[in-house]
């Protein structure tokens, strides 16, 4: 799914004219582990590869990148390896993102992506296809995905 909201979204070249950062944000619920490798707990290679992605583009000025990541009992947003990382909803054995969302709290990912306000939002997973979201200045999401 691709949704325009933001002028940086739009034209890239817009935001760098500007000088203003790019803020990219990966929904990516199990990734929490590969920036703290005092938590023990599985993940695949989304993970790996998300992870891997955020952690070069610190690297370039242009952007500002953040995660959203799974209640592992951190606090609420930290900053590791230059990636700032908030907590959402709790960690699921299963690793679904799907089953999680089923659960009571479905809101608590939805007000965790309001409060980080990207340009750009990217999420992959085997349980949901892969989505990239862009937010436009008219406010409107448009499903690009299909």
């Amino acid at each position: 799914m691709v949704s325009t909201t933001s002028p940086c979204a739009k034209d890239v070249f817009f935001c760098l004219a500007m000088k203003k950062k790019i803020k990219i944000c990966f929904v990516c619920l199990g990734a929490y582990p590969l920036f703290n490798q005092n938590i023990k707990a599985t993940f695949g290679g989304a993970e790996v590869q998300l992870y891997l992605l955020g952690k070069a583009l610190t690297k370039l000025p242009e952007f500002e990148v953040s995660f959203v990541v799974a209640n592992f009992g951190q606090p609420a947003v930290e900053v590791r390896d230059g990636v700032r990382l908030y907590k959402s909803i709790k960690n699921e054995k299963s690793g679904s993102l799907w089953r999680s969302l089923r659960r009571p709290k479905p809101l608590v990912l939805a007000n965790v992506l309001r409060k980080i306000g990207a340009d750009i939002y990217i999420q992959r997973t085997l349980a949901l296809r892969p989505t990239l979201s862009v937010r436009d200045s008219a406010g409107g999401p448009r499903d690009h995905s299909k």
